[in-house]
């Protein structure tokens, strides 16, 4: 589930027990997502049709060249 209020953006995943926290530019959402063992940045982007969106994200302390390593898209279905 997700909620905008004006540019903040609110939302959870995998049966509440994650959260999302961020600020909403243009057509992505940039912040942080936490569950009751990791936390990290994310950032996704809504297409231009809003036909699905693309995101990428990261876990806090695990260093590397790109601080948000992993990607994923999904269809309106899933969210």
């Amino acid at each position: 589930q997700a909620t905008f209020d004006g540019d903040q953006f609110t939302g959870t995943f995998g049966g509440n027990d994650g959260k999302l926290s961020g600020v909403l530019k243009g057509r992505t959402v940039t912040g942080t997502w936490s569950t009751p063992v990791n936390q990290g940045p994310f950032e996704f982007t809504i297409s231009r049709t809003g036909g699905f969106i693309h995101g990428r994200y990261g876990i806090q302390g695990q260093d590397g060249p790109d601080s948000m390593p992993w990607s994923w898209t999904a269809s309106p279905k899933i969210w």
